[in-house]
């Protein structure tokens, strides 16, 4: 549903067809729409046989995890490429983005890291692939100018994604709301749930600000070109 969604608009909006896309950019927008298609399919394999048996449960919520990593940072890739379309280290970004996410989806695969006294771990670890995505941006404003940079990768739609996202980050890690009341969420309204909820909330800003970094690309040249 999100890759159709960020398909539609992208062409309402800028009024291209997606036989007329440039090939680069309709491989990073397939990318994000690649990985969202994976962490909710994974993540529905995983709640649905997650009590088969304690060997597939495991690892199918490695995979999950994997699949989380591999989102985080394909998610970003649009934005990353298209805010940064007139500077020389926008690969030199991506290719960062891609380095630590992989490391990160390797060890989240292969570690012992999934007790829940090391939530905390996997939850920083997640968020380093994520500031590594940031570090351009914050980086890149010191060249464009903090102002265009704001418009460049659609500042306010990037924030409400942040911070939605940091909130679900953070109900996780510490186990809210069943830390107050064991077994009082069992069902309904514990932190996973949560975590899913603002996660797909945070998805609206996102693709607006995926579309605010293309318009921006697409209408405003480089300087000195």
């Amino acid at each position: 549903m999100r890759a159709c969604v960020s398909v539609y608009m992208y062409c309402r909006d800028y009024g291209f067809k997606l036989e007329e896309t440039p090939r680069r950019d309709k491989l990073i927008l397939l990318l994000c729409a690649w990985s969202s298609a994976a962490i909710f399919g994974i993540s529905t394999v995983f709640h649905t046989f997650i009590c088969y048996s304690e060997k597939l449960a495991d690892r199918l919520r490695r995979l999950d995890h994997v699949a989380a990593v591999n989102h985080i940072a394909c998610s970003m890739y649009p934005v990353i490429y298209a805010a940064l379309s007139c500077s020389p280290y926008r690969w030199h970004f991506l290719v960062a983005m891609a380095i630590s996410s992989i490391i990160c989806m390797i060890i989240f695969y292969f570690a012992d890291i999934y007790a829940p006294e090391k939530a905390a771990i996997r939850g920083l670890m997640a968020l380093g692939v994520a500031a590594t995505a940031l570090s351009g941006l914050v980086f890149h404003s010191f060249t464009l100018g903090a102002g265009a940079m704001w418009t460049a990768m659609g500042g306010r739609y990037l924030i409400h994604m942040i911070i939605l996202n940091a909130a679900g980050l953070v109900f996780y890690i510490v186990h809210f709301p069943e830390c107050w009341w064991p077994g009082g969420f069992d069902i309904v309204g514990h932190s996973h749930q949560l975590l899913h909820i603002v996660s797909a909330v945070a998805t609206f800003s996102q693709i607006n600000a995926i579309l605010t970094a293309y318009g921006y690309s697409l209408n405003t040249p480089c300087p000195g070109s």
